[in-house]
């Protein structure tokens, strides 16, 4: 009988462990802990050491079979009407739409409005190439991007980048 009510006790623990998803509450409360300002303070490997410049595979490219990179990313603002900016540097920032797919899963909703430069190149390149684009209710080209939360507390976060790395994010004050 005892082994019983352990086997069961188990298997209901382990049903319950794995059939977890996030919440509509924990979805609102990560959501708020991720508004604001975050700046990328560095990237590390998989062990947790800092490198400087990572390789990126490029087949085909006129560069060679891969090319090193500066690891960097840019600095987030993620605000509570759920749009965000990305500014690279000063002259070239991204803005669009942000939210939580998941508890481990953001979304960076890139909008190209309709009638710029870039739209009119995104546009013809995805004709040239049969590719299909995304339309937002406005026309707007919309891309989604999903970046993997490896952790969240309310001052920190790490973001999966590339295969093997992390960028390291702290709020700014």
């Amino acid at each position: 009988m005892k082994r019983l009510t352990l086997t069961i006790t188990l298997t209901i623990w382990t049903v319950s462990l794995y059939a977890q998803s996030s919440t509509p509450s924990q979805i609102d409360s990560l959501s708020n802990i991720l508004v604001g300002v975050w700046e990328i303070e560095k990237t590390i490997d998989k062990e947790g050491n800092e490198v400087e410049s990572i390789t990126r595979e490029t087949k085909n490219s006129p560069l060679g079979n891969e090319i090193r990179i500066k690891a960097t990313g840019p600095k987030m603002t993620l605000n509570q009407d759920g749009s965000y900016e990305l500014q690279f540097t000063p002259e070239n920032t991204g803005k669009g739409n942000w939210f939580l797919e998941s508890s481990t899963s953001l979304i960076l909703q890139l909008v190209t409005k309709k009638g710029t430069i870039s739209y009119n190149m995104l546009k013809s390149a995805a004709e040239m190439f049969g590719k299909t684009l995304k339309f937002d209710k406005d026309g707007n080209i919309v891309e989604n991007n999903k970046r993997e939360i490896t952790k969240l507390e309310s001052d920190e976060l790490l973001i999966r980048y590339e295969t093997d790395y992390y960028q390291v994010y702290k709020k700014k004050k």
